[in-house]
């Protein structure tokens, strides 16, 4: 389910089985599949597994909504954010900003600190911008009965939906 994800400037989601190479999520996924019972437990419903109940737990994929950007490289988070997540609702160019995109005015002053500073809060912050925006599409997802899917799981992108009407195994 990782190849249903265009690739995006040269990259694309690893497959949730892939333990060596560049890019690998296989040890990190297999460290995370019981945090994801313990929140079930907790009462989490996981997508695509469980009946759609808040709160949910879901698979993103930050990458969806930045588009190309050498994230690890501070500098490119800064124009980023500057040129997509300011509080300026247009770009130079008069395209419309991510902000704008993303039915925010713009990031909190902290938020957006917290997203220059860190790879990983800049993942969060944009992910977090995505799902308010998509909240609807967050609202109605359903449970999956395709045996792959039930496998893999799939990745939460609103403009490319998980297929339907797969048959099962």
């Amino acid at each position: 389910t990782d190849r249903a994800v265009p690739p995006i400037g040269g990259s694309q989601p690893k497959s949730v089985f892939q333990i060596g190479g560049a890019g690998a999520v296989g040890t990190g996924s297999l460290r995370g599949m019981p945090g994801l019972a313990t929140l079930r437990d907790a009462g989490f419903s996981v997508w695509p597994f469980d009946p759609p109940a808040w709160p949910r737990v879901i698979e993103i994929y930050p990458r969806c909504f930045t588009g190309p950007v050498v994230k690890s490289d501070p500098r490119a988070r800064d124009v980023w954010l500057a040129t997509h997540a300011s509080p300026n609702p247009r770009l130079q160019d008069g395209a419309p900003g991510l902000a704008h995109h993303l039915g925010i005015p713009c990031f909190r002053p902290d938020i957006e600190s917290l997203a220059r500073d860190s790879e990983d809060a800049f993942d969060a912050a944009i992910s977090a911008a995505a799902m308010w925006k998509y909240r609807a599409s967050l609202a109605s997802l359903v449970p999956t009965t395709e045996a792959t899917l039930l496998l893999e799981g799939w990745i939460w992108d609103p403009h490319h939906p998980m297929p339907t009407g797969t048959p099962t195994a």
